[in-house]
């Protein structure tokens, strides 16, 4: 319906929570609940993956120059791990 509005709760924000919030906060709570490291780095591998995926949607030139330190890091991780 054209000009339709709907009422807000009593009490609840005006604005909405954005998207990272929630992709952050459901990574928390992933964290939260799994103690193997292994699942744990998966679950941030992902959300780092989707925050790529999000940055170059809104933005195709953006830097993503974050996820190569990070790659560098995991490698030197990995590498520690074989020794």
């Amino acid at each position: 319906m054209a000009g339709h509005r709907r009422k807000r709760k009593p009490g609840t924000p005006t604005a909405r929570r954005r998207h990272h919030e929630n992709s952050r906060a459901l990574l928390a709570e992933k964290l939260a609940a799994t103690g193997d490291p292994v699942q744990r780095l998966a679950h941030a591998f992902d959300y780092a993956r989707a925050a790529a995926a999000r940055a170059k949607r809104r933005d195709p030139g953006a830097d993503v120059t974050a996820l190569d330190a990070a790659l560098h890091a995991l490698v030197r991780a990995g590498d520690q791990l074989i020794r």
